[in-house]
């Protein structure tokens, strides 16, 4: 995981990562990886809020669904 390389060499990170974690998958690879202090699992968070925090952060990763990047395209260039 990059976060975990850019951990060893001292870059100052925070991740957020939004949505369902099923199965616990994500936290079970934050805890293995020992990156609890610096990834944060925000869950499912209301829709009014994930604009605001895309535009604040520096990188945004979307998953790879037919409509996601569309979607996102559309929540930033709208507000």
């Amino acid at each position: 995981m990059a976060t975990s390389f850019l951990k060893t060499t001292g870059w100052p990170i925070h991740l957020q990562i939004i949505g369902r974690d099923t199965n616990h998958y994500w936290a079970a690879q934050i805890h293995q990886l020992q990156l609890d202090d610096c990834v944060e699992l925000s869950g499912i968070i209301p829709n009014h809020t994930v604009v605001p925090l895309m535009r604040a952060a520096d990188l945004v990763v979307v998953p790879s669904h037919p409509l996601g990047m569309t979607r996102v395209s559309q929540c930033v260039l709208n507000q």
